[in-house]
């Protein structure tokens, strides 16, 4: 049928009841969906303080005979019928392993312990829930046995493998393996899931969230894709499926804030525009002509993550350093002119935006002079700003000389190196 009756409403006349299907189809509306009209299997999570849920163990300090399996919820999908069963054990349980059947003399077997929905309903003998004990068949490499043999039904979910060794006459917790099984939440819940892989097993809708236990972070579905919440803390970049183009995670190995650029991930300091242009070797600057230093390499030379323009084009504009974002910046410039035995006239340095001005523009940033080179030693201009900057800005260091004769500037001297900087501050 296709219309299927409300829960709750008079299906029988004068007696106010309903269909136990449509009952259970009902219900599985409050549980996590799988898919149209399903719900996902799984437990219900309990208080972190309590023992995992349904979780199976031997008999502690001193073994012996029984495993014990500890209170759950959990919620089956039906697999003859539509709707959901809510399973529920509210004591622990004692299931006697040995006394059920004795080991072996010569070989092993593997026994479950299975939790098993039965439903007059469909035909069987009744409508129990039973956490049953399921006994194989000893081998020297035993299996599993079918927990729907004997007519009991697939609705079933096993919790627990028990190895009983041969001749045994203790179970002891290295017997046991407990599977781990899904968790089921309130439709609209935050679903708990293990790994990744029990993550993309979700059946998941726009806006659904999940807590991934083995990362200990939030993710949550946008649609096409699950992404990190927040800014969590990742030991393996490599674990971030799908990030964003921005997304900042704090990697655990050094605290560092690291961002996707798009391509790669990148320290967000990156996204802190700076550049250091220097001048190696000699420059020579003629006499009476203003002149632009020209960069010869650098020690910081920012990439926009965006765009994939660097601040300083050696190839294109060696003598520019163009800014990339707009704020705040402080800098400045060193120059060294060499020594030598024409120590007369003016050397001047101007740091200029958007052009060359020498020896005075009212775009200047900074401005040194000198009046002479006295007993032909070095001579060193520099200066330092802070200034507001835009996006496309070019700066330049000029410089001019009138000692009527050609002069050096040098790279590399005692005092220090010819060099130009910028670095982005604030918005």
């Amino acid at each position: 049928m296709a219309e299927r009756h409300s829960g709750f409403v008079n299906q029988v006349d004068g007696v106010g009841q309903v269909n136990v299907e449509d009952h259970r189809l009902a219900q599985s509306a409050l549980w996590t969906p799988n898919g149209n009209i399903t719900s996902r299997s799984g437990m219900v999570p309990n208080a972190a303080s309590a023992a995992a849920p349904g979780t199976v163990t031997a008999t502690s300090p001193t073994p012996n005979g029984f495993a014990h399996v500890s209170p759950f919820r959990y919620v089956l999908q039906s697999q003859r019928g539509g709707g959901v069963y809510t399973l529920t054990l509210d004591s622990i349980k004692d299931v006697n392993i040995l006394g059920d059947q004795a080991a072996d003399p010569s070989n092993p077997r593997n026994d479950l312990i299975v939790f098993h929905q039965r439903d007059s309903y469909f035909g069987d003998p009744n409508s129990d829930m039973v956490v049953r004990h399921v006994i194989g068949t000893p081998a020297a490499s035993p299996v599993d046995p079918d927990p729907s043999a004997g007519g009991w039904g697939n609705d079933y979910v096993v919790k627990a493998r028990v190895v009983v060794p041969a001749n045994a006459i203790t179970i002891t917790n290295a017997n046991i393996t407990n599977f781990d099984l899904p968790y089921a939440v309130a439709t609209g819940g935050q679903v708990p899931v293990r790994t990744q892989a029990e993550r993309d097993a979700l059946a998941p809708w726009e806006g659904m969230r999940c807590y991934r236990a083995d990362k200990g972070w939030e993710e949550g579905y946008v649609g096409s894709a699950w992404r990190l919440l927040g800014i969590p803390l990742v030991s393996n970049l490599a674990d971030v499926t799908n990030p964003y183009t921005q997304q900042i995670v704090r990697r655990t190995s050094d605290g560092q804030l690291v961002e996707w650029t798009g391509s790669a991930w990148a320290p967000l300091d990156s996204r802190k525009p700076a550049c250091t242009l220097v001048m190696t070797g000699t420059f020579t600057v003629g006499p009476s002509a203003d002149t632009d230093v020209r960069w010869t390499t650098f020690s910081e030379n920012w990439t926009d993550p965006n765009s994939g323009n660097k601040m300083w084009d050696d190839g294109a504009n060696p003598t520019r350093l163009t800014i990339r974002r707009d704020g705040y910046y402080t800098g400045g410039f060193e120059l060294h002119y060499d020594q030598g035995s024409n120590t007369g006239g003016k050397r001047v340095a101007t740091m200029t935006r958007n052009n060359t001005g020498i020896p005075t523009n009212a775009s200047a940033l900074c401005y040194d002079s000198s009046r002479f080179n006295t007993n032909g030693d070095i001579t060193k201009l520099g200066g330092t700003f802070g200034e507001r900057l835009t996006n496309g800005d070019i700066l330049r260091v000029s410089t001019w000389q009138n000692s009527l004769g050609n002069l050096n500037l040098r790279g590399d001297t005692i005092e220090g190196k010819c060099r130009m900087w910028v670095v982005w501050e604030k918005p």
